[in-house]
C-alpha cells in the first residue's frame, strides 16, 4: 500500500478477510478464511515471486577537468567500444516480452548506459543519493521503511515501489499520475521532496565526466549528454528488470513439486473463497486499475513535522482547495489526478510477482505481511481464472476450469 503500514503478508489476508478498511469503497465483503486457509493463501502468494534480482552497481566512472575554449581536449581513443557487447540484458526477461517504445528502441549499450546512471548518485542536487538508494536491489528493487527517504530536509510521502516488473504497467506512480518510465525518472530526479536536480546542472555534471560523454555519443550520437537522452537511458535499463523463473510458473509449466501442498491448497483459494483474481490476474499478477480499501492512514502524517510538510506541500502542488489543504489528513491517491470524487482514496493493485522480497506493504507501507489482502467479491471467481495467464501445464484444471493464456 502507499503508506506501507502492514508489516506483513498475513496481515495484508487479514485485511481484506474483514471487509477492507473503516472508509473503503472497493466492494470488499468479509471473506471468512480460516487461519489454516489464510497461512495456505501467504504459502501460495510466496510462490509467485522469484529470487531476488542482483544487479550489482558497476564502477561509476569520475569527473574530469575539462580545457575550456578552443584547446579543449578530445578524450583519447573515443573509437573504442564502452560497453560489453557480451552482457545481454535481454535473457533475464521473464514476462513475455513488451515491445520498446518507438522512440527508445532497445539496444545493450542503450541498457549498460541506463544502469551506470541508476547507479550514480550525482543525478541528485547534492550528490548523494542515486535511483537505487530508493530502490535497492537487496530489497526487492525498493527500500523497507513505510515512507521513503526524501532529499536532504525532507522526506517523501508514500512508500518507495518496487521498480521490477515495472514496464508492465500503463501508467506509473500509484496514483498513475505518470505516463511513461521516462516521466517518472524525470519527477524523481527534479521532484522537490526526491532528487531536487535542475536538469541543465545535470547534463553539466554529465559533460564533465569523459566517459559518459562517448557513451551517450555512442548511444545516441549527440556531442554532449541531454536530458531526455538520460532519462530514456535509465528507463531502457529499468524495462530489462522483470521478475524470473518463479515456483509458480514452474508448476504450471508441469514441475508438479515446484511448489507446496500448502501453496497448492492456496493457489485454489486464490481464485475461489479468497477471490484475489479480481484484482490480481494478467502476466504481472495486476489488473493495472485502481481501488479503495480503506488502509489506515500513516500516522507520521501528523505527528512529523518534516512529513507533515512534505504532505501539505504535495497538496498545494496538486492544487487542492484551500479547505481541503487545511483539513486533509488522508493521502486521496487517484483523485489527484483525475479531481473525481469516487477517486479519493483509489490506489493502483500492485503486482504480486516481487511481493515476499518487498515489506512493508500498502501504498503507505502500512502492512508487513502478504495475510492481508484477500479479496474482492462480486465476481465470477471460477471464469476468473482465465485472467491470471501465467501459463498451464497441459491436463491442468483449477475448479474444473481450464488456465489459459
Amino acid at each position: 500500500m502507499h503508506s506501507g503500514s502492514l508489516q506483513t503478508l498475513e496481515e495484508v489476508i487479514r485485511l481484506y478477510n474483514e471487509g477492507g478498511g473503516h472508509n473503503q469503497t472497493a466492494d470488499l465483503q468479509p471473506l471468512h478464511l480460516t487461519d489454516s486457509e489464510i497461512k495456505q493463501l501467504v504459502t501460495f502468494l510466496q510462490s509467485i515471486c522469484s529470487p531476488e534480482v542482483d544487479s550489482e552497481a558497476p564502477d561509476l566512472p569520475n569527473y574530469e577537468v575539462v580545457a575550456l575554449g578552443k584547446e579543449s581536449a578530445e578524450a583519447e581513443n573515443n573509437d573504442q567500444p564502452v560497453t560489453d557487447k557480451n552482457n545481454s540484458f535481454r535473457e533475464s526477461r521473464a514476462l513475455s516480452p513488451l515491445p520498446a517504445p518507438f522512440d527508445t528502441p532497445f539496444t545493450e549499450a542503450k541498457a549498460e548506459l541506463g544502469k551506470h546512471l541508476f547507479f550514480d548518485p550525482r543525478l541528485s542536487a547534492d550528490g548523494s543519493t542515486s535511483c537505487h538508494s530508493c530502490h535497492s536491489f537487496r530489497t526487492g528493487g525498493s527500500i523497507q521503511t513505510p515512507i521513503s527517504m526524501g532529499g536532504p530536509g525532507t522526506s517523501h510521502w508514500r512508500n518507495s515501489q518496487t521498480i521490477l516488473n515495472v514496464a508492465y504497467y500503463g501508467k506509473l506512480n500509484e496514483d498513475g499520475a505518470k505516463n511513461s518510465i521516462e516521466s517518472q525518472n524525470s519527477g524523481a530526479w527534479t521532484g522537490a521532496v526526491a532528487g531536487n536536480l535542475d536538469p541543465t546542472l545535470g547534463e553539466e555534471r554529465l559533460a564533465q565526466i569523459s566517459d559518459y560523454v562517448e557513451r551517450f555519443e555512442d548511444v545516441f550520437g549527440a556531442d554532449l549528454p541531454r536530458w531526455n537522452d538520460a532519462l530514456q537511458a535509465v528507463a531502457t535499463y529499468q524495462r530489462t528488470l522483470n521478475s524470473i523463473d518463479t515456483p509458480l510458473d514452474r508448476y504450471l509449466q508441469g514441475e508438479t513439486s515446484a511448489i507446496s501442498e500448502s501453496a497448492i491448497r492456496g493457489f485454489e483459494l486464490f481464485p475461489g473463497k479468497a477471490n484475489c483474481i479480481a484484482c490480481h490476474h494478467g502476466p504481472a499478477a495486476s489488473d493495472d486499475s485502481y481501488h479503495a480499501l480503506g488502509v489506515p492512514q500513516y500516522p507520521d502524517f501528523l505527528n512529523s513535522p518534516i512529513k507533515q510538510i512534505t504532505f501539505r506541500y504535495e497538496l498545494t502542488s496538486k492544487g487542492v482547495p484551500r479547505d481541503v489543504y487545511k483539513n486533509a489528513t488522508t493521502d486521496d491517491g487517484l483523485h489527484y489526478v483525475t479531481k473525481r470524487i469516487e477517486d479519493r482514496g483509489k490506489f493502483r493493485t500492485p503486482s504480486l510477482r516481487a511481493l515476499v522480497h518487498t515489506t512493508p506493504y500498502m501504498h503507505n507501507r502500512n502492512s508487513d505481511s502478504h495475510s492481508l489482502r484477500a479479496g474482492r467479491t462480486g465476481r465470477d471467481a471460477e471464469t476468473a481464472w482465465t485472467k491470471l495467464e501465467l501459463g498451464p501445464p497441459e491436463g491442468l484444471t483449477v475448479h474444473g476450469k481450464w488456465l489459459t493464456l
